[in-house]
């Protein structure tokens, strides 16, 4: 029998977590004092701290719910090999289709975390390995995340690290191309991550239709053009929707 004794902290906070996790959507810190007969100050205190580490996030109505960084950490030992898993073979299919190098990606709390990089083999070589992380605010999967935020939380994010990176990102003009990336399926990039580079990334869902990830193909903006042609879209669009099917997401029917 083990002679260490709990950290009453760590255990509350675990508990908040696992409460935030079976209730489904936001929650109060009324709700949460309640379901762990304590006060709502330390509750808060709790919340204080996970949202600094980016845990949780107070919305509007100040109603507190899970950022999509827990989800990463419950993912990391099932979630993830599984979209790896899945994705791969169709992976290998768009990239020897385009010829080009195409990557699949997992929305973090901050940004977009890259999971795995099939190259292409072309003349120019792209430098993205493994677990880079690209801003949503100047990457096509950044973009398709920010998309597909139902939150609108994401948006917030970006703007912030935006402004502490001095970017010069117009968010008005980014809020109009968000919008046209929803309704069209797909996101682009040329030269904002870097020079002379282009992107061009679409959606992946997981079973209950929230975004599990994003696949991308990367290339010279000479071979994945700001507008891309009808042939690339058509490739990434199909094999988002294997991926995604095979994720168990099945599409909505107007």
């Amino acid at each position: 029998m083990s002679n260490s004794v709990p950290i009453n902290s760590v255990v509350a906070s675990f508990h908040i977590i696992e409460l935030m996790a079976e209730a489904g959507g936001p929650v109060s810190i009324t709700f949460l004092a309640n379901a762990m007969g304590t006060n709502k100050p330390r509750i808060h205190r709790h919340l204080k701290t996970l949202a600094l580490l980016g845990y949780v996030r107070q919305d509007q109505s100040s109603l507190y719910f899970l950022t999509s960084k827990i989800r990463y950490i419950s993912r990391a030992s099932h979630g993830i090999v599984e979209l790896l898993s899945i994705a791969r073979p169709h992976l290998i299919e768009l990239r020897d289709k385009t010829r080009q190098t195409v990557t699949v990606g997992e929305v973090e709390a901050d940004g977009i975390r890259n999971l795995e990089i099939l190259r292409g083999g072309g003349a120019v070589e792209i430098t993205s390995t493994p677990g880079s992380f690209f801003e949503f605010y100047c990457s096509a999967q950044g973009k398709v995340a920010l998309a597909y935020d139902e939150t609108g939380q994401l948006l917030d994010v970006a703007r912030r690290r935006a402004e502490l990176a001095n970017s010069t990102c117009d968010f008005n003009k980014l809020q109009n191309e968000l919008e046209a990336v929803k309704e069209r399926g797909w996101a682009v990039a040329p030269g904002e991550v870097i020079p002379g580079i282009n992107a061009l990334a679409a959606p992946v869902f997981d079973g209950v239709g929230e975004l599990a990830g994003t696949i991308s193909i990367l290339g010279s903006t000479e071979h994945v053009a700001p507008t891309p042609s009808d042939k690339l879209i058509e490739d990434i669009q199909n094999a988002s929707r294997k991926i995604s099917s095979e994720l168990t997401f099945k599409e909505k029917v107007a």
